[in-house]
């Protein structure tokens, strides 16, 4: 299965991010989405600090092709493509 996935950079991650002073973020915990709206230099320092990849199938379908595993668990990002 890991040969599936697509490490990105963190410079092509960034120019992925969505516009704006806020981003919409979401986790899968304990089988329920918890949704957030977290500022853009946060989500910066997380794709610095943790090594971004593309979100899987159903991430992406809902416009957050851009995944990370920090400290929590995987966080989902919004990106500016949603096709």
């Amino acid at each position: 299965m890991d040969e599936d996935r697509y490490f990105l950079t963190s410079e092509e991650a960034i120019a992925m991010l969505r516009d704006g002073d806020y981003i919409h973020t979401f986790r899968n915990r304990f089988g329920m989405l918890v949704g957030a709206d977290i500022d853009r230099d946060t989500i910066v320092m997380k794709i610095i600090k943790f090594a971004p990849e593309l979100s899987g199938e159903t991430a992406s379908a809902m416009g957050h092709k851009i995944a990370l595993h920090d400290d929590i668990g995987f966080l989902f990002i919004e990106t500016k493509d949603k096709t």
